[in-house]
């Protein structure tokens, strides 16, 4: 029941900021619309992008587009950044004591953190199926033929970036602080992943980027893959989203949380 009462508080407190709700839909879906657009207008070939569709089409899976590698991107870059916002309002909430007087009640803290998990993927979810359906209607955008698929590998995705954004709320007082390195930490992953390179090719040092992961696992999906070829890469997103709980759990004390 707590834990409910808190999702529930997470969700309404996440749709009250209309700006946020507004900028995550508008800007990944103008992204995507306006490099299909140019891809369209060219009349160039999508099929051949490189030694990845390659290995796709030698394992017998359906070839990948350049629009769908790069919707792909915009939709992990999304979902990854939600985790900004996330730990902002977390801080936020610390600054207006509304975590005091939740702490003040006979809750462990997994409860509460859970609780603001559960809100969290509740909103982005539904955002990112927003997402989904429109580029997949309005703009032909292929995401494979199994959605549950899809929305299993958004699951891993918010909860990963989640764990990041409690953990760093945790460490972090201040909300400007904690948006700024989220922003940083997010972006610089996005940049050593190599997902927005158009070869397909991440490189080496992408795999040790959470984009890297959640990347290959919705392209794998797209490619009409099985559940069990991504059972590594959700193996990932979750134990590193797993370890960030820890941390986050470890390090809000009741104690430190104001003075």
């Amino acid at each position: 029941m707590a834990i409910w009462t808190i999702s529930l508080k997470n969700v309404k407190t996440m749709c009250q900021n209309v700006l946020f709700m507004i900028l995550m839909l508008i800007m990944p879906l103008a992204l995507i619309f306006f490099i299909s657009s140019i891809i369209n207008s060219t009349g160039a070939p999508q099929q051949e992008i490189g030694g990845f569709v390659e290995v796709i089409i030698l394992n017998q899976a359906k070839p990948i587009s350049f629009t769908q590698m790069f919707s792909v991107s915009m939709l992990v870059q999304f979902l990854l950044m939600t985790g900004v916002f996330t730990a902002s309002m977390i801080v936020e909430e610390r600054e207006k004591r509304t975590m005091m007087r939740i702490f003040a009640a006979p809750l462990k803290k997994i409860e509460i953190l859970l609780g603001n998990l559960f809100g969290q993927l509740f909103v982005i979810l539904i955002l990112a199926t927003i997402i989904i359906v429109v580029t997949s209607i309005g703009m032909d955008v292929f995401w494979g033929d199994s959605l549950l698929n899809i929305m299993i590998v958004t699951l891993f995705t918010v909860y990963t970036a989640s764990a990041i954004a409690f953990a760093c709320s945790a460490i972090f007082k201040n909300p400007n602080i904690v948006s700024i390195i989220m922003s940083i930490f997010i972006i610089t992953m996005s940049m050593l992943s190599g997902t927005f390179n158009p070869s397909g090719q991440t490189g080496s040092i992408g795999k040790y980027t959470l984009n890297k992961w959640a990347f290959e696992a919705y392209i794998k999906v797209m490619a009409g893959e099985s559940l069990n070829s991504i059972l590594t890469h959700l193996l990932i997103l979750g134990v590193v989203g797993t370890i960030f709980m820890v941390i986050a759990c470890v390090a809000y004390r009741r104690d430190e949380i104001y003075e």
